[in-house]
């Protein structure tokens, strides 16, 4: 049944909401009066089991030393829970030479004793009903970093994992959800030559180089506030790895250290309940594109295929509604397209070239189920089996290329696929310029190009640039005119277009 409040009692409540306000605006108020307060030993270097420190003013526990150099190895926190509501505090933390230990609950040692290790990471979490209306936020001193990574909240990780460096100093307190600070997204990167940024940027910042050709190598990325429960989860497309294969999430390393590979794409998502009133934007600085455009919930941001290093990073949180992201940070992207492949868009073919009788299926349709080859396209034995290659010269590098015709009329807004065949000895970068100045010369905005094979002499196209190997992926039409792949799909060419081909094919 619902309940009607009187006129006095809203007076109450508006005075209580406007003195929690107030308060908020200088600190975190949790104290007795909320029904929960923390207390804590920390086993610390050289002093073995101190004491934690309470401040019911902020309803903060602090726990180590600072500015002493002095290594935390263990940590114990109690929970004094009078509020009613099921549920405890949980925590774990990352060790030196032993990594992550499982999860403590409250009033339990984690750490080790007598070992000499150093505590490198904390995560902590509330459990059952006090989950949903708390969170727990909590900050730590970082050999070398200081306090610059701030308070995290709700199993983010507070610390370093794989630098070797030390906590020196824990803070904790638990704050009821929706009070205090608002959601923040927070994130460093791993640059070549530099390594891990020592100041986490926040909203927009540029994290990362510009103009210094330097690789990014690893990103961590955290939120912070407890305005709703959730988290942010994210992964990277790595040089010589490829897309991960499985997610980073709340602070951890995506990426790699140490092995001088380049970071090439990134996704980035929201997770639980701040997902539904936040989407996450991010953008990125490519070698030879610039920054691109805006990346949203997921998507791809970077390019794929196309050996191209990722150089610095922006990312922002919109709330539900509001409109992307422009510039931010004097920083303009170069392009809309958020993400750069070697893999076509799936456009409709050309229709500049015939299309011969008895073509296997619409390649606009390459879900379709492909039909026999016609006797015009026989394949020979040793085009279907790739690990056959007879001895034939690489005579061209074939590139891809597809985008749209930029227009203020509809009709004429068409979606183009063409592919392109240069000598050998054409450098990329003159191929780059050749695209540039070609497409928007005639009205096109290139999307996708990369090499995505190379022709030989007897009609193959196989993906390495040598002249007797490589996998034999698809071939050419005894006219030319019609690519066939080994799955049995086939679709027009556009070798003689006047515009475009440099006309190397005999």
């Amino acid at each position: 049944m619902r309940k009607l409040f009187t006129r006095q009692a809203c007076k109450i409540m508006v005075l209580l909401l406007s003195v929690s306000l107030l308060i908020g605006t200088a600190s975190i108020l949790v104290s007795a009066d909320t029904g929960i307060s923390l207390s804590g030993t920390c086993h610390v270097q050289d002093y073995g089991d101190t004491e934690g420190t309470w401040d019911a003013s902020t309803g903060t526990l602090t726990l180590g030393t600072r500015g002493q150099a002095k290594r935390v190895e263990a940590i114990t926190i109690y929970l004094n829970n009078n509020t009613g509501l099921s549920g405890t505090l949980e925590y774990r933390v990352h060790v030196q030479d032993i990594g992550w230990q499982d999860y403590r609950s409250a009033g339990e040692m984690a750490g080790t004793s007598g070992q000499a290790k150093r505590l490198e990471g904390i995560e902590m979490n509330l459990t059952g009903d006090l989950a949903a209306a708390y969170t727990v936020e909590y900050a730590v001193h970082i050999q070398d970093y200081g306090d610059a990574q701030g308070f995290v909240s709700d199993g983010a990780l507070a610390g370093t994992t794989g630098e070797s460096k030390r906590l020196e100093e824990v803070q904790v307190r638990i704050v009821p959800r929706g009070q205090g600070t608002s959601t923040t997204v927070n994130y460093r990167v791993h640059r070549q030559d530099y390594g891990w940024e020592s100041v986490w940027k926040t909203n927009g910042q540029e994290s990362g180089t510009t103009g210094e050709s330097k690789r990014l190598e690893g990103i961590e990325i955290h939120l912070s506030g407890n305005e709703f429960s959730g988290g942010i989860k994210y992964r990277t497309h790595v040089q010589n790895i490829g897309w991960e294969s499985s997610w980073s999430q709340n602070g951890e390393m995506s990426g790699t250290q140490g092995l001088a590979y380049r970071l090439e794409a990134i996704q980035i998502e929201l997770t639980g309940d701040i997902a539904n009133y936040y989407d996450v934007y991010y953008r990125v600085h490519a070698q030879d594109f610039g920054w691109l455009g805006w990346a949203k919930n997921g998507e791809v941001s970077g390019t794929s295929g196309l050996s191209k290093r990722l150089e610095a990073i922006q990312i922002v949180l919109v709330k539900k509604g509001e409109s992307v992201p422009g510039d931010i940070n004097g920083v303009t992207s170069v392009t809309g397209y958020a993400a750069v492949s070697d893999s076509p868009m799936p456009t409709p073919a050309p229709t500049s070239a015939p299309v011969p009788t008895g073509t296997i299926q619409n390649p606009s349709n390459p879900t379709a189920e492909a039909e026999p080859i016609p006797d015009i396209y026989k394949i020979p034995d040793y085009k279907v089996n790739p690990y056959y290659l007879p001895s034939a010269n690489c005579i061209g590098q074939i590139w891809e290329f597809d985008g749209y015709v930029d227009s203020n009329v509809p009709e004429e807004q068409t979606d183009i696929f063409k592919e392109f065949l240069f000598p050998l000895d054409y450098p990329q970068k003159e191929i780059d310029l050749y695209a540039i100045e070609a497409f928007f010369a005639h009205g096109y905005i290139p999307t996708h190009y990369a090499c995505t094979g190379y022709l030989y002499d007897d009609g193959t196209i196989r993906n390495f640039p040598d002249r007797n190997g490589g996998a034999i992926g698809s071939w050419l039409s005894d006219d030319g005119s019609m690519r066939i792949s080994r799955a049995g799909y086939s679709y027009p060419v556009t070798w003689n277009d006047p515009d475009y081909f440099l006309n190397y094919y005999p």
